[in-house]
């Protein structure tokens, strides 16, 4: 027997119903892409923050050895450059720093390639800063450190730097845990302003790597209203143990 119009027009319906999608099944697909973007874009964002810590971390650590090489050669540390020195050490030529606690890698005078200002600059572009110890030995007259041949006149056992490293601003009044390095036992300390690039409305904790003292702040990244304030600075230091048995294995002191 032949099947009528209707029956087959009715066979044929749940065939074509099933090639296609509902309205709500079309916006559950897009939540899920939408969500699927965003996590990969999540993702990506952090891979790209990890990169720039990690290069920042890479020229820091070039930027210190280049310092400790220009100790050997020179018989000193080089001062930091100013924000208009064109990466040159200020004063040229060493002595009593312009800028000793809060100052810029002088790329220039360490002869490493950097901004187009002779300045270093970290993963964000940003300049990278460099304090060095404005310690006097007893009958010196200038920065022990950044005068040429006051280390080797003054000797290993007589060098006291004054630079303190502490996980938090509170180091100077605070309990000894807070303390990072041992008094006496940092030269330099090396720093990038981190992915908020921040020089004003600073947390406490990032204020003290800016506020020119011998204290400086290192610990983990942290949010803005942890205590100490938002912090990602991205800190290292020139221990004196360091640079002297690198000197005395180049004859230097």
């Amino acid at each position: 027997m032949t099947a009528s119009p209707s029956s087959r027009r009715n066979r044929a319906a749940p065939a074509r119903r099933a090639a296609g999608f509902t309205l709500t099944e079309l916006a559950i697909a897009f939540v899920i892409m939408a969500l699927a973007l965003g996590g990969l874009a999540v993702t990506l964002s952090a891979q790209m923050e990890a990169r720039k810590v990690a290069a920042t971390q890479e020229r820091l650590e070039t930027a210190r050895d280049a310092l400790i090489g220009f100790a050997i050669r020179n018989g000193r540390l080089p001062c930091p450059a100013t924000a208009t020195s064109n990466g040159v050490e200020a004063p040229l030529g060493g002595g009593n720093c312009t800028l000793g606690l809060n100052g810029f890698l002088p790329g220039a005078t360490l002869g490493l390639p950097g901004g187009s200002d002779g300045r270093i600059l970290d993963g964000w572009d940003e300049p990278i800063r460099y304090a060095v110890t404005a310690w006097t030995a007893t009958g010196g007259t200038t920065s022990t450190f950044t005068t040429t041949g006051e280390m080797s006149r003054v000797g290993a056992t007589g060098l006291n730097p004054t630079i303190r490293v502490c996980s938090a601003q509170t180091c100077n009044t605070g309990p000894p845990n807070e303390r990072l390095t041992a008094d006496n036992t940092v030269v330099a300390v090396l720093y990038s302003l981190g992915r908020n690039r921040l020089t004003a409305g600073l947390g406490a904790d990032e204020g003290e790597n800016q506020d020119s003292d011998n204290d400086f702040v290192n610990h983990e990244p942290r949010p803005t209203g942890s205590p100490g304030g938002e912090f990602d600075d991205v800190v290292m230091w020139l221990p004196l143990n360091t640079l002297v048995s690198r000197l005395v294995a180049a004859g230097a002191l």
